[in-house]
């Protein structure tokens, strides 16, 4: 190793504390270093576009230069180089994704010209596949990017054109996103819906399949292999326990355009079967029913609004334009789970959250 590579003390250091600023990452079991040929290093830094992976054996500088981004794990690291520097307060329009082996420092990278000026805050890589994630682009609501993926032998597209966060297990990404029906996680296309709202993050991902997502407020833990809500809990408050009911359902109109002395009920179905009614009142105000499903399990809620005909004096269905969305969910064990319907002036959005006591 030259010397120009060998770094002090003091420099490791606080370059390692400064790892924790930016998106590096490090694993290595003890199984891992004594099974693979050679010692592989156990942290890499970036710093002022160069990347420095540390070992026992001392600091070295990768032949790199120019690196916005840096990922590494086992033996692996994932970056992004940048071409041009960024115009102003835009983004990147020139970026070359890339994988490094590291104790080989054999490369492999990809000329890519984002459709858009993008500025990366998330990158992962598996096998020959970078993933990036990007900052909200001007008019978004401030929680959502655009997550690509790059194939480093072929090209790079959109995977999501909004996403709040991604995470990968297996060989894909799950991402983390923001509907008109609320937040959910997608995994291999499946949408499932989470009781948080917006932004939210992955914290963790523990064996490769759980997942930990959070709002700040609540912590929602996915297992991603089967695509489900496993448990749930809220940072600062109690949660309202399961009893008579572990689904709570609540209606209500905001919309000025509409009637506030309209008379409405909902009957709600569960899984295709009417499973009963709100009660009937001022569309203004909030109509609430409460049923039991079982925990654990997917289910498809829907409620079907009804209006008084003042005229007939009798409930009548409304139009299809004027009902709520279905919504497929899944009730954590041993919690409350509370669908809001909220009708506006452009029809109705939903949110998902846990009850509290």
């Amino acid at each position: 190793m030259k010397n120009s590579d060998r770094l002090p003390a003091a420099f490791i250091a606080s370059a390692l504390v400064m790892a924790c600023a930016v998106d590096i990452a490090f694993s290595e079991t003890k199984h891992e270093a004594e099974t693979r040929p050679g010692r592989l290093p156990f942290a890499c830094v970036l710093l002022d576009g160069k990347v420095y992976a540390h070992a026992e054996d001392g600091v070295k500088a990768l032949p790199l230069g120019g690196v916005i981004m840096a990922r590494y794990a086992d033996g692996i690291l994932w970056y992004l180089r940048a071409d041009e520097p960024k115009k102003g307060q835009g983004g990147y329009r020139k970026l070359t994704a890339g994988r490094m082996d590291v104790q080989t420092e054999k490369e492999t990278e990809y000329a890519w010209k984002p459709d858009r000026e993008v500025t990366p805050v998330k990158i992962a890589g598996n096998r020959g596949t970078l993933f990036v994630l990007t900052a909200p682009t001007a008019g978004d609501d401030g929680s959502q990017g655009t997550l690509y993926r790059i194939d480093l032998n072929g090209g790079g597209a959109p995977l999501a054109e909004a996403a709040m966060d991604f995470a990968l297990s297996g060989d894909g990404p799950c991402i983390l996103a923001k509907g008109k029906e609320g937040t959910f996680v997608s995994i291999n296309g499946r949408r499932i819906p989470l009781a948080l709202g917006a932004p939210a993050r992955f914290q963790a991902v523990v064996d490769g399949r759980i997942l930990f997502a959070a709002d700040g407020a609540a912590v929602a833990v996915v297992d991603a292999h089967e695509a489900r809500v496993i448990a749930a809990y809220a940072i600062d408050k109690r949660l309202a326990r399961p009893g008579e009911y572990n689904l709570e359902i609540l209606c209500t109109d905001d919309s000025p355009a509409g009637d506030p002395s309209a008379t409405v009920f909902y009957k709600i179905f569960v899984d295709g079967t009417e499973a009963g009614r709100t009660e009937s009142g001022p569309a203004g105000t909030v109509r609430r029913f409460r049923t039991k499903v079982d925990a654990g399990s997917r289910h498809v809620v829907r409620a079907e609004r009804w209006e008084l005909n003042r005229v007939k004096e009798k409930y009548e269905r409304a139009n299809n334009i004027d009902q709520p969305a279905p919504l497929r969910l899944t009730v954590p064990p041993d919690v409350v789970f509370k669908i809001e319907w909220s009708r506006g002036e452009l029809g109705y959005s939903a949110r998902g959250s846990l009850a509290s006591e």
